[in-house]
């Protein structure tokens, strides 16, 4: 099973599984606002619509049709060990692969077990095995798919509404996901404690009232809408003239490499030429310029 560990800074959450020190995850739940938590929680939308789940509000209880589907698949029987839930989960959600399988049944057997130390009786504890089961298949069954991969699948959610839907998390966690909580007094719904979920304060203030899921999905829509019509930001640096000697034509054969050693820029010329030194020379002067530009192999507008 997956870990969860502590983050150094917002930025671990865009880490891919080989650049963590081991099958690690993160499950926070942020309770303050700033510029910085705006700003990452921008980005983890992004990622999260690419690669997981959002859930505003609580998750949908399971309805009656939702059991009764798994009743005619799945029967009622429930016994209490991993190699059960394995097997079920073969059953239930084909899509996923052994080694997926065996992450969820692990992390489901634990957290069960969490149930039944703390007294609760064969009941309560099959009522949230099915639960879990319906869960998996009609919200997260897409994601489960995914577990391993090399970019985790995420979570975002914006308050929960009870201690069975802060278990499924902890469940998908445990598997192999990232999970994102906003929890603010708005949002209202169950509130975990730090055993639970690591909890990430930062220097912020209270979430604005207008604060949610749509606004992010706004604001990523609106900086993608701007990427497709502007392009994307260049990756380079595009250093024009500043690294010239003054000296006209003969700046223009200075090859790339003596421009400048910065592998991030590009140093590129963009001069317009008023006049000539010498009317009799200029059109030989031209002449042996391009042929010099020619045997650079070098591109050039005039």
């Amino acid at each position: 099973m997956f870990q969860r560990i502590k983050i150094s800074s917002l930025d671990d959450y865009f880490l891919n599984l080989s650049q963590r020190s081991g099958n690690n995850v993160f499950f926070y739940s942020i309770n303050s606002y700033s510029k910085e938590i705006w700003d990452f929680l921008c980005r983890y939308y992004d990622e999260v619509r690419k690669n997981g789940v959002v859930i505003d509000g609580r998750i949908p209880n399971v309805d009656q049709n939702q059991l009764s589907y798994y009743y005619e698949m799945m029967g009622e029987d429930f016994n209490m060990n991993s190699q059960f839930i394995m097997t079920s989960l073969q059953k239930w959600l084909p899509r996923m692969n052994v080694i997926q399988r065996k992450e969820i049944s692990n992390a489901m057997y634990d957290v069960l077990s969490e149930l039944v130390a703390k007294g609760k009786n064969i009941n309560i504890v099959k009522n949230a095995y099915i639960k879990f089961m319906c869960w998996l298949y009609y919200r997260f069954e897409s994601l489960v798919a995914r577990l391993g991969e090399e970019s985790l699948p995420k979570i975002l959610c914006n308050g929960i509404g009870s201690h069975y839907e802060l278990m499924i998390l902890s469940v998908l966690s445990r598997a192999g996901c990232d999970i994102v909580l906003v929890q603010n007094s708005r949002n209202g719904g169950f509130e975990p404690d730090s055993t639970e979920v690591d909890i990430w304060t930062g220097n912020g203030t209270e979430f604005p009232e207008d604060f949610s899921i749509r606004k992010l999905q706004q604001a990523v829509a609106e900086k993608i809408n701007t990427a497709n019509i502007c392009g994307k930001k260049p990756s380079l640096n595009i250093i024009t003239n500043t690294w010239t000697n003054g000296d006209g034509l003969n700046d223009v054969l200075i090859t790339a490499d003596q421009r400048g050693n910065t592998s991030e820029n590009i140093y590129n010329i963009f001069y317009q030429l008023n006049g000539v030194y010498s009317r009799a020379d200029y059109v030989n002067e031209l002449i042996s310029f391009r042929n010099s530009i020619n045997n650079q192999k070098r591109n050039l507008i005039i």
